[in-house]
């Protein structure tokens, strides 16, 4: 039946690995749809890791892959911040990685919440939070006018064992790419 299909969108977090470990079979079964002449597309919401990122974790776990290979929260968020706010500046609470994905692609962004040409907050799930970056955040937020984006709100994220708060605590039931 594998040989039948060409394409296979994946999810990662849960579905390929659990944490930095691959899921028992995973490796095999990305090699044979690569044998049989398929393709496979990691589709994840989790904006916290840059697609380079993504890239050099699954070459540890020995899977090569390319760009071609993911669509993700970072990605699709890099596509509406470029229609959306071409050339403006993006206030951005998300983690290191995060930053570097929008910096590559070429998002003017910042982390300084007194620069005065902000023109959207956006604000991602961040594993990296801090206080001060709530605080910051809230700052921008309560000081001007501006847009406001979150990128996955989701009510919780699973630390393999527990249940963390996600990014809906933070995100409200405000727009996002």
């Amino acid at each position: 039946m594998l040989k039948e299909k060409r394409l296979f969108l994946l999810d990662i977090d849960g579905t390929v690995c659990m944490g930095q470990q691959l899921i028992s079979g995973t490796r095999e079964f990305l090699r044979e749809v690569k044998e049989s002449g398929g393709q496979f597309v990691f589709i994840t919401n989790n904006a916290t890791r840059s697609i380079d990122d993504y890239i050099l974790s699954f070459q540890k776990l020995g899977v090569m892959t390319s760009h071609a290979n993911f669509v993700t929260a970072s990605y699709a968020t890099v596509m509406y911040l470029k229609k959306h706010y071409p050339e403006k500046l993006i206030y951005v609470m998300g983690t290191k990685s995060f930053l570097r994905e929008l910096k590559k692609n070429k998002i003017r962004v910042t982390i300084d919440c007194m620069d005065e040409d902000i023109a959207c907050v956006l604000i991602s799930y961040d594993n990296q939070l801090t206080y001060e970056k709530i605080q910051d955040t809230c700052q921008v937020l309560s000081t001007r006018k501006t847009g406001y984006l979150a990128t996955n709100p989701e009510p919780s994220a699973r630390c393999w064992s527990m249940r963390w708060e996600g990014n809906r605590c933070l995100s409200g039931n405000r727009s996002q790419p």
